[in-house]
Parts: C-alpha cells; sequence; structure tokens
C-alpha cells in the first residue's frame, strides 16, 4: 500500500497494529497575530494523525485563498493537514495566514485518561478472568460477553484463561484502555 500511494505509511501500521494508541487531537488556542489567524493544534493521543479543521467566517470565503482547504457549505471551509505535520515534534501548526473574519473553531476537548482504577480490573482479572469480568468492569461489554460465552466450554475456558493472561499483563503495564478509548492510569 506504501509503494501504491507512495507514502510510508510505516507510522499507521505500527500505531494500529501493534499498539493500544489512541487519537486525541484538540485546538489548544486560536489568537491573532498581526493580521494572522493562528490556530495552535495538539495531539495529546500516542498516535498521530492527519489535522482536519472546519473553520466558519463571518462571510463567504473561496478555499483557493487558503492552502489545502476545501469548502464544506457558504461559510465554512475544511482545512486539512497530512499527519506529517507531527513528524517534526511540533504541537502547532500555522495554516490560517491572512484570513479576517474567522467566527467559531470547534474546540471539544475530551479529558485525559480514564475515572476507572487499574487495580479493582487487576483483582478481576486476577480471579475471575476468564469470565471476562474485570471488561465488564472497564466499560468493554462487548468483549466481554463474548469471554463469557466462550469459556462455557473447556477447550474457550482454556483460550479465555490465555486472553485474561494478556490482559492481566497489559494492565499491569498501565496500558489497558476503557470502554471509551481512554487509558485506565490510576491503580487505585
Amino acid at each position: 500500500m506504501s509503494d501504491y500511494l507512495e507514502r510510508d505509511l510505516g507510522w499507521f501500521w505500527y500505531s494500529w497494529l501493534w499498539q493500544t494508541a489512541s487519537v486525541d487531537g484538540s485546538i489548544q488556542s486560536v489568537r491573532l497575530d498581526g493580521d494572522e489567524v493562528v490556530v495552535a493544534v495538539r495531539q495529546d493521543g500516542d498516535m498521530p494523525s492527519p489535522v482536519v479543521l472546519d473553520v466558519t467566517f463571518t462571510a463567504a470565503r473561496d478555499a483557493a485563498s487558503v492552502p489545502g482547504a476545501a469548502t464544506v457549505g457558504e461559510r465554512t471551509l475544511r482545512v486539512t493537514r497530512p499527519v506529517e505535520v507531527w513528524f517534526d515534534g511540533t504541537e502547532e501548526w500555522v495554516a490560517l495566514t491572512e484570513i479576517d473574519g474567522v467566527v467559531s473553531t470547534p474546540s471539544r476537548r475530551r479529558a485525559r485518561g480514564s475515572s476507572r482504577k487499574i487495580l479493582p480490573a487487576f483483582l478481576l482479572a486476577w480471579f475471575v478472568g476468564p469470565l471476562g469480568v474485570h471488561r465488564f468492569y472497564a466499560g468493554r461489554t462487548g468483549s466481554g460477553v463474548a469471554m463469557l460465552l466462550i469459556s462455557l466450554t473447556l477447550v474457550g475456558l482454556l483460550v479465555t484463561a490465555l486472553w485474561a493472561l494478556i490482559d492481566l499483563i497489559v494492565l499491569a503495564t498501565g496500558n489497558f484502555r476503557d470502554g471509551d478509548g481512554e487509558l485506565m492510569k490510576e491503580w487505585s
């Protein structure tokens, strides 16, 4: 796929297949710098992702006036930057230069980390792990139900015991995610 697209996609495959990373981009700030609007975008997740920003103006705006922009509505442009903006280590990019009349930008920001604790999940995985009870606690009910149903047979019980052992390791290393995709960070 990388050859066909003529782009290195190692960041994508590594993050999606070998890590429990998440995408968590947010707008840190929007400020005027002279006649320019500077949008600071943060990447708090562990996985890089392209930046897609919808900007609404007070009046109609031509997408040709903004590099990497496409018209979404009469007054709204979608500005896109490739994933490579994160590779040099920066968390800020200047995308909207010499654009006056910015009215609003999306600014929703998720809380970091899960409210669920590692210790109860670890103890549940230790004592009744093959039944998937720790996954119910973590809010991952789909896989909890799957573990419970699979464990009804002897072979299934062996499979879910291995699954629970892997979950114990992931919990102990602090890489287990809850049902909302947030890392469970605190032990108690």
